[in-house]
């Protein structure tokens, strides 16, 4: 019995060893490359973390500081404006509303498109197994900014409203 390669074999041999341990892995490379391209271009750029610290923000706002119930009564010929209990002009309880109105409007504008974003790097970790963690920093850097929002909320005493109409400061 006889053993005969010809060179066709040793041609398809070649090519598969070229297209299996070459040319794969460097369409994967490529691959890798343009995917990150996008993501740094279209998701992770300056516009998605300016967008993600204006989210967060709004929300510890609205969290902690236009949180509060908001009333107005007509009593003896007069509107009488409360803000958490506490009787403020017709001004401050107008402004309150107004920003407190601007902040939800924040919050309910950018919140589809942050999370949309994260949830596409989250899909394309998974699907590309790349192990960019993009959704965990920027998961980590909302709650930093929430956090850093709150303290400085409640270190100028923004959370606490106070009466504009009266000598009364009750919190």
């Amino acid at each position: 019995m006889e053993l005969t390669i010809t060179w066709g074999i040793i041609a398809k041999a070649c090519i598969g060893f070229l297209g299996i341990y070459i040319l794969m892995p460097l369409a994967l490379i490529i691959r890798d490359f343009l995917v990150t391209k996008f993501i740094e271009k279209f998701i992770f750029n300056y516009s998605f973390f300016n967008d993600l610290e204006r989210l967060q923000r709004s929300k510890a706002m609205c969290d902690f500081r236009y949180n509060k119930n908001v009333r107005y009564n007509y009593d003896d010929g007069a509107h009488k404006y409360f803000i958490a209990d506490i009787q403020v002009s017709e001004v401050l309880f107008h402004k309150y509303e107004n920003e407190s109105a601007l902040h939800m409007k924040t919050v309910e504008s950018l919140s589809p498109t942050v999370t949309l974003k994260i949830n596409w790097m989250r899909w394309s970790d998974k699907y590309f197994k790349m192990k960019t963690n993009g959704a965990e920093i920027a998961s980590k850097s909302a709650a930093r900014i929430y956090k850093d929002a709150v303290n400085e909320i409640k270190s100028n005493y923004e959370d606490i409203i106070y009466s504009d109409i009266s000598d009364d400061h009750t919190i």
